[in-house]
């Protein structure tokens, strides 16, 4: 209750007193898929050949937005709202219609200041550029960090612990020059594991206390710059539980600049209970032609139930329970011209002990801008299921995806 007292206080003192005289700017997009077409060699639940058309729900089923910026000299204020197109279940069960995205910032010198939440996260060097209008599960299907559900599994969030989560933050910084071309940025931010009442944080064992972070970030100019940070929070058992991690990039090697390596671990009562590693690149040929490779590898030590929230391909999230898990992502993005790109993507997870499993997937497709507003995204996915699984034959998952963006 607090934390919500001071968020509406400094949206009110933003709005009197930075924004009076604020750049303003309002931008809507409308997204809309359905797979046309998907063919199951063999339904998870009937066992048998499955055939579906149209189905909103199958397959990226919607993600439109409205955002609105206002930016003064000092004062700074941002909302998105983002309706669900299928039915969003909240955890009071009920639809509703999700403020994705409300923050206030302020900016004097070298000190900023960012409060509200972000169910976004707010993350770098995911090397996302090329991601397109194929999102999820057959471009990023993880963020940096963990596999897992666990509060590593967008280890370098600076507004929360957990993906889409909507916690609370609040955080200040402050940037020192070090020299003409190195800098050091400084920040720190405290945490609550419950916004307004919606989309509670899955780690129902926070206490009460609020959860903190410190981000330092060095920067040389033209050779690297980085991210070291520290993130912890307490239970019901008064033991912390700390992530730790660094994640980079080189800036000297021009084809590599917009890449991010690193990885985090992960610390309950001092004890080392998992960790991660990122591997992202990517790699710009020339003016036409792109590459980006995603590569994670998880480990998490005591795994009595927790599972990957992820999913690739057409498929959904796999239920098994294993201590590794193996994520690998390639792709590649044509640009013929400005009204057609060429894409194609393919990926594989797997899983090492426990409930072994292996899912692969490839997806070539197509971006049409019929203007620079609207935009068509058709192409073929073939999964492959149940690899790797004893006793069970692998399954086939052909689809058809359509896409449609329009920005406003």
């Amino acid at each position: 209750m607090k934390m919500k007292k001071i968020i509406s206080a400094l949206v009110l003192g933003a709005t009197a007193a930075g924004l009076a005289m604020a750049d303003v700017s309002l931008a809507a997009g409308f997204k809309l898929g359905s797979s046309a077409v998907k063919y199951n060699s063999k339904d998870a639940t009937t066992n048998k050949k499955d055939v579906e058309l149209f189905n909103l729900n199958n397959f990226w089923a919607g993600n439109s937005n409205v955002a609105f910026k206002a930016t003064g000299d000092i004062f700074s204020f941002a909302a998105t709202l983002s309706p669900a197109v299928a039915p969003l279940k909240s955890d009071i069960g009920e639809d509703i219609v999700l403020l994705k995205i409300v923050t206030i910032g302020a900016k004097l010198g070298d000190f900023s200041f960012l409060a509200g939440w972000n169910r976004d996260g707010i993350m770098r060097y995911r090397a996302t550029k090329d991601a397109g209008n194929d999102e999820g599960q057959v471009f990023e299907a993880y963020k940096p960090g963990s596999m897992f559900a666990t509060d590593a599994q967008c280890a370098n969030n600076q507004a929360g612990f957990q993906k889409d989560q909507t916690d609370y933050f609040a955080q200040a910084g402050y940037g020192f020059a070090l020299s003409d071309n190195a800098k050091l940025n400084v920040m720190a931010a405290v945490y609550s594991p419950d916004a307004w009442g919606v989309g509670k944080n899955a780690n129902t064992s926070w206490d009460n206390s609020l959860g903190w972070g410190v981000f330092v970030q060095p920067v040389v100019k033209n050779v690297f710059e980085a991210e070291v940070f520290v993130k912890g929070h307490g239970d019901k058992d008064d033991k912390q539980n700390l992530v730790i991690g660094a994640y980079g990039k080189p800036t000297h090697i021009p084809i590599l600049a917009d890449s991010g390596i690193g990885g985090s671990v992960v610390l309950y009562d001092g004890k080392l209970t998992e960790w991660n590693a990122d591997v992202r690149l990517y790699f710009k040929a020339n003016d036409k032609l792109s590459f980006t490779s995603f590569n994670n590898i998880s480990y998490l030590k005591d795994n009595s139930g927790t599972k990957v929230y992820g999913k690739i391909g057409n498929l959904d999230t796999p239920a098994n329970i294993a201590n590794y898990a193996l994520w690998n992502m390639v792709g590649m993005r044509y640009r013929k011209s400005n009204s057609l790109h060429l894409v194609a993507t393919a990926g594989q997870q797997s899983f090492f002990d426990g409930d072994k499993l292996t899912q692969i997937f490839v997806h070539p497709h197509a971006q049409i801008m019929a203007s620079n507003k609207v935009a068509v995204t058709t192409g073929i996915i073939c999964s492959v299921d149940n690899l790797r699984v004893s006793g069970r034959d692998a399954n086939v998952v052909v689809s058809v995806p359509v896409h449609l963006r329009v920005d406003f």
